[in-house]
């Protein structure tokens, strides 16, 4: 009886809002997406049950974007590569072609967390200001020709395909 009553008490998930639980959803959806904006939390973390919903609030009002959540004991090799330390974090990965028509790579993205502060509430404002302050309003040159991210044995994480 309480699980029905909070089903029907919790709001549909934005159609751009995807749980990642493996590396490989995680680089599928690098393939096609814009920027890719993760939402980092653990089971044992209060903080990140906490802000769960203020994630899916942003992702909704943002849906040109692509947004997932990523538990890091499910998924620690995508945590690895958004150089996640602490949850909740929230990454922020621009994707394809800049203004000038170089490439995003791994040096654009940015990783928010609410640092010794421990201040988990400017998280996920302030990953919607690096978001907003992404140059996304081009044409993407890369749309429909991307090639899969190749993994970098000596940081352990991946880099863009090469040119």
């Amino acid at each position: 009886m309480f699980s029905a009553g909070k089903r029907l008490l919790s709001s549909a998930k934005p159609s751009n809002l995807h749980v990642i639980t493996s590396a490989s959803q995680y680089e599928a959806l690098k393939m096609s997406s814009r920027a890719l904006v993760g939402y980092f939390s653990a089971g044992f973390s209060t903080p990140s049950k906490i802000y769960e919903k203020s994630f899916a609030e942003m992702a909704g009002k943002n849906s040109d974007y692509t947004f997932f959540t990523c538990d890091i004991d499910a998924a620690p090799t995508v945590a690895y590569d958004c150089e996640v330390v602490d949850v909740p974090s929230v990454s922020v990965l621009p994707l394809g072609s800049k203004p000038d028509g170089s490439t995003f790579d791994k040096s654009d993205m940015v990783t928010l967390r609410a640092g010794e502060s421990l201040d988990y509430g400017t998280v996920i404002p302030k990953a919607q200001g690096v978001l907003d302050g992404m140059p996304l309003n081009c044409t993407d040159l890369t749309a429909g020709q991307r090639k899969p991210w190749r993994f970098d044995p000596a940081t352990g994480t991946t880099l863009p395909p090469l040119p």
